[in-house]
């Protein structure tokens, strides 16, 4: 076997869950899930994702081999919707994490630069009319 191909067998498998639009789920496999999530984004990806667009890869695993995350992939198929979101929720995909986050951290920040109307108004120096004319 040439090394070509045998880099390819040794390399690990992600199962990877997408939400895709009209809150659909859209399950699959790949070596790489964000080039394949590129895929079903252009609509070259999956004849599903086509009618479905996808929004955001929810959760991923990895696995040894394509055989293992394809048994995977089908065993995660069988469930429920909701056992499918719990799957996702333990698996969450690292970058919607870090998506999630950033936003919580911004609404931080947004919220710390907005004064409180009450506190705004008390922190203000008092002018009389007299010093206002000086």
């Amino acid at each position: 076997m040439s090394a070509k191909r045998e880099s390819k067998t040794q390399r690990p498998w992600l199962l990877y869950l997408l939400e895709c639009a009209g809150d659909k789920l859209y399950i699959g496999i790949s070596p790489d899930p964000e080039a394949r999530f590129q895929l079903h984004l252009r609509g070259t990806g999956a004849k599903y994702t086509r009618a479905n667009p996808p929004l955001r890869i929810l959760a991923a695993q990895v696995y040894a081999d394509r055989s293992a995350a394809s048994a995977a992939e089908y065993a995660l198929k069988q469930l429920r919707r909701d056992a499918k979101l719990l799957w996702a929720r333990e698996r969450a995909w690292p970058l919607a994490a870090k998506v999630a986050a950033k936003k919580a951290v911004a609404k931080k920040a947004v919220r710390a630069k907005r004064p409180a109307a009450g506190k705004a108004a008390a922190k203000a120096p008092k002018t009389s009319s007299r010093q206002k004319l000086r």
